[in-house]
């Protein structure tokens, strides 16, 4: 047991360490930092929530049915605004979409947070799922276009292989191995 510990908490120790020098190569490019600093509180608050929904939603006194219903508002709500967010994005500019979306989310969040019944819950998942589900690909799109094309795969590629890695927060090492890998094979050097 001691020697499996030892074992994730390394495996855990690297992948941290690499993630966090992906991190400290597109912090120093100042057009980056902002929408990479939201999308870590986007997935690392994911992340946390995720696994406690449904207790909460059950704890409302919501049935399978009901729960089913949020989700596939937030899906068709996460899927409708498509075109909407690459108007804003033509026109104003990557920033704007990643405002709206985050703003959407915020809002979102709130009113589950305050959430007393299932009524409360409906315009929250509308609302999540017009910000937050479109959140990383408005913070990719700004990344692919604000990156030098020599950098741009580097910086998508790592981008998709933390936001992969970051809402499994459970300890599992042979995750853990298949993350340290691909952030290892992302990064080969090229910061």
């Amino acid at each position: 047991m001691g020697a499996c510990l030892t074992s994730l908490l390394s495996l855990s120790r690297e992948a941290l360490s690499d993630q966090w020098q992906v991190f400290c190569c597109m912090r120093r490019d100042p057009r980056l930092i902002t929408a990479v600093c939201i999308f870590w509180v986007e997935r690392v608050g994911g992340g946390l929530g995720a696994p406690v929904a449904p207790y909460f939603l059950l704890a409302l006194g919501l049935s399978a049915p009901d729960i089913g219903l949020l989700s596939t508002v937030s899906l068709v709500c996460l899927v409708l605004p498509a075109p909407l967010y690459g108007w804003i994005q033509d026109r104003h500019g990557p920033l704007y979409t990643i405002m709206v979306s985050s703003a959407a989310c915020a809002i979102g969040c709130g009113l589950r947070g305050f959430a007393q019944n299932f009524w409360w819950l409906l315009p929250s998942a509308a609302l999540a799922g017009f910000g937050g589900g479109n959140l990383v690909s408005t913070i990719s799109a700004h990344v692919a276009t604000e990156t030098p094309p020599a950098r741009r795969a580097l910086f998508l590629s790592a981008l998709a292989v933390q936001g992969a890695s970051s809402p499994n927060l459970e300890p599992n090492p042979d995750l853990r191995l298949r993350v340290k890998v691909r952030v290892s094979r992302t990064l080969h050097g090229e910061c």
